[in-house]
């Protein structure tokens, strides 16, 4: 069953794939035309600075990454500008010129001059997939899921990993359920993998919204025989996965005539739960999580 993208947002998914082919498949650049940026030891230099060794000041974002950059190759900085724009690219909820700016904070923390914007990625930041929230607001957390899928992918080399989406949603689950829980970057695990393969995974960021989706369309056996496929803690995504297919599969048969939209208003409605979830505009928040790692040991 192939799944529709968002018929608004077409240079978002060539963007992915271009991030997919350049730096995933091979070492280059989103960015730049640089034929060794996303190297195994580029991404270890980061993981080492950047990751393994949080800094857990109440420092914004921005003064933190620079000193966790600091000396670092500047092919680090320009993994850190693709990974900015890959993390921008499915977020409705900040502007093209915040989406932009990222790339002018990176030069002013010690990385190379961003180079002249193709069109095509110039366009996929000002369209967006969905809403995000304001834990999407959190860059470290999903700039770090990615740098660590992308090592461990490559450290993987005998293994044709993004040949099949499923297994590599097992993957990525492994990379996310490799931080503590307060860590783990949800959102950009699911934006990522629809991202990658959008005939697999739907155009649902929010974790919650999946689960909501899923009790509303279906019964609690159908939920409880998925729980029961996929029992373990880092499999339990990938069961709300493959319960999404079934929602879409029983919504086909209803009306075949139309693929069906979880967020048009009249299937909205049927499952959307409580209170609608603040999105994460930048604009408004500046850095919110700048606080978070005081509780991180929780």
């Amino acid at each position: 069953m192939t799944l529709p993208k968002h018929e608004t947002s077409p240079q978002v998914y060539e963007v992915a794939n271009e991030f997919r082919a350049r730096c995933l498949e091979q070492s280059g650049s989103l960015l730049w035309d640089r034929s060794n940026v996303w190297t195994v030891d580029n991404l270890r230099f980061i993981e080492k600075h950047f990751i393994d060794m949080p800094d857990t000041t109440t420092d914004d974002f921005w003064s933190k990454t620079k000193r966790q950059f600091t000396g670092l190759p500047q092919e680090c900085f320009m993994i850190l500008s693709d990974a900015l724009v890959v993390y921008s690219l499915p977020s409705l909820s900040i502007n093209l010129e915040t989406k932009m700016s990222f790339l002018d904070r990176v030069r002013e923390i010690g990385g190379p001059g961003p180079p002249k914007l193709d069109a095509r990625v110039a366009q996929a930041l000002g369209q967006g997939l969905a809403h995000t929230g304001f834990r999407y607001n959190a860059k470290y957390m999903q700039i770090w899921l990615l740098i660590r899928f992308a090592l461990r992918l490559k450290e993987e080399v005998l293994q044709n990993i993004l040949a099949d989406p499923w297994v590599t949603a097992g993957f990525l689950d492994e990379c996310l359920h490799s931080f503590k829980p307060i860590d783990r970057a949800y959102d950009m695990r699911n934006a990522l993998l629809h991202m990658l393969f959008p005939d697999v995974f739907e155009r649902v960021i929010s974790t919650e919204h999946k689960r909501q989706i899923t009790e509303a369309f279906l019964s609690p056996s159908e939920i409880e025989a998925a729980k029961k496929e996929y029992p373990s803690e880092t499999q339990s995504l990938i069961a709300l996965d493959r319960l999404l297919l079934k929602v879409r599969q029983r919504l086909r048969l209803e009306n075949p005539s139309s693929d069906p939209d979880f967020y048009s208003p009249e299937i909205e409605k049927q499952w959307k739960k409580g209170k609608k979830e603040p999105e994460g505009s930048e604009d408004s928040m500046g850095e919110p999580f700048s606080t978070l790692f005081t509780d991180r040991e929780e």
